[in-house]
Order: structure tokens, then C-alpha cells, then sequence
């Protein structure tokens, strides 16, 4: 290949490898979001978590500091029934008496139950809700990995491929022109020389010919190891 055909091939192969790595540098990136959302997702459940425990503590503290108001009210139910039985010169022994207190003291510990079973089912409540949350931030985030990494993955395939061809169509432009130039410098060929020229092709044919079953990543490969020490190039 004369230097007109290595300084082509060159530019070709170098503007291929720029291509190759741009591309690759969007599937990176995609990669690299993919995993952010994950841990995005990882801290929004950690602290909605927190906000949880909160909430249900005073869910709790409430439901608690309720149930004593109740009890202390309904001793001092107690107390004025007692009294007034005794004002009223009823004996506080009696059975009216008795029915009467136990109907107060029963009465509060009604509500106090009332009060304990509802805090019980606020608190399942707000824990459900934000386990329903977790799992449905969750799953989407790792549904978002899943399609950022296929569509990476893609971007870096299709890359390569069309590395290849864009290394294939340099290497055959290279060669044509350069079969091209060292043909201008020969003297004019006769007729029989053309005619037999024509039978035989034209440069970029030969071109095409010459790399019919060249694997270009090996090309590529042994290219930069003889001409491409002094760059530093990176796929």
C-alpha cells in the first residue's frame, strides 16, 4: 500500500475509532443512570422507612396517653358514683350500687379497647402503605436497569459493527486510491494494455478483492501495532 493509502486508512480508521467511542461513551452513560436509579431508589426506601417509625410511634404515643386519660376517667366515674350513693343513703355494698360501678368501670374499658384496637390498625396501616411503596418504587427502578442496560448493550453491538464496515470501507478506499495514483505514474498503456485492464478490473475492484475475507479487527489490530505507536488510543 503506497503512503497515500496509509495516511487514508488512517484518517478512516481513526475517524471509526472516535465514532466507536462516542457511542460507546452514550451506553456508558446509560449503564451509569441504570445503576443511579437503584441506589436513588435504595435511599428514598430507607428514609421513607424512617418516616414510618416515626409516624407510628406517635400513632402509638397517642393511642397510649388516650387510654390513660380514659382509665383515669373512668376511676373518677368511680369515685363520684361512690359518693353519691353514699349521699344519697344508699349502702355502697348494695347490688344497685355494684351494678352501677361495674357498669362505669365496664363502660371505660369498652372505649379504652376501642381506642387500643384502633391505634393497632393505624399503625398496620401506615406500615402496609409503605411497604406497597417500597416494593412498587423498587420494582420500577430495577425494570429501568433492565431496559437502560439492554438498550446499552444494543448501542455497544451496533457499534461495533459499524466499526467494522467503516474499517472495510477504508481500507477498500485506501487501496483503490492508492492503486489509482501509482497508475497515473505509469507510462500510457497501449490499446492492447487497456483492453487488457479492462479485463482484468479496475483498482477498486482489486481493492475489494484483495480484502474479501480479511477479519478488519485483525487489520485494524496489526495497523496500529506498525503504524500507531505514537497515539494513545483508547475502544
Amino acid at each position: 500500500m503506497s503512503a497515500v493509502g496509509v495516511a487514508l486508512f488512517a484518517a478512516g480508521a481513526y475517524s471509526a475509532h472516535l465514532n466507536r467511542k462516542g457511542r460507546y461513551g452514550n451506553a456508558d452513560e446509560r449503564n451509569r443512570a441504570a445503576r443511579e436509579s437503584l441506589l436513588t431508589a435504595s435511599w428514598n426506601i430507607k428514609e421513607r422507612n424512617k418516616e414510618s417509625q416515626q409516624t407510628q410511634y406517635q400513632v402509638l404515643d397517642t393511642g397510649g396517653n388516650l387510654i390513660q386519660k380514659i382509665a383515669i376517667a373512668g376511676k373518677q366515674a368511680e369515685g363520684t358514683g361512690k359518693v353519691s350513693s353514699g349521699s344519697s343513703g344508699a349502702v355502697v355494698e348494695s347490688g344497685s350500687s355494684n351494678a352501677a360501678l361495674a357498669a362505669i368501670a365496664r363502660k371505660s374499658l369498652e372505649v379504652q379497647t376501642e381506642v387500643l384496637l384502633d391505634t393497632k390498625h393505624r399503625i398496620k396501616s401506615i406500615a402496609r402503605d409503605t411497604e406497597n411503596q417500597n416494593r412498587s418504587e423498587w420494582r420500577n427502578a430495577k425494570l429501568n436497569q433492565e431496559q437502560q442496560n439492554r438498550i446499552a448493550s444494543r448501542e455497544k453491538e451496533s457499534a461495533d459493527r459499524e466499526f467494522t464496515a467503516d474499517l472495510l470501507n477504508s481500507g477498500v478506499n485506501a487501496y483503490a486510491t492508492g492503486s489509482r495514483i501509482k497508475g497515473s505514474k505509469t507510462p500510457k498503456k497501449t490499446p492492447t494494455e487497456t483492453n487488457m485492464s479492462k479485463q482484468i478490473g479496475t483498482g477498486d475492484q482489486h481493492g475489494r478483492d484483495a480484502l474479501k475475507g480479511i477479519n478488519m479487527n485483525d487489520a485494524y489490530t496489526n495497523f496500529m501495532n506498525k503504524y500507531g505507536k505514537g497515539y494513545k488510543w483508547r475502544k
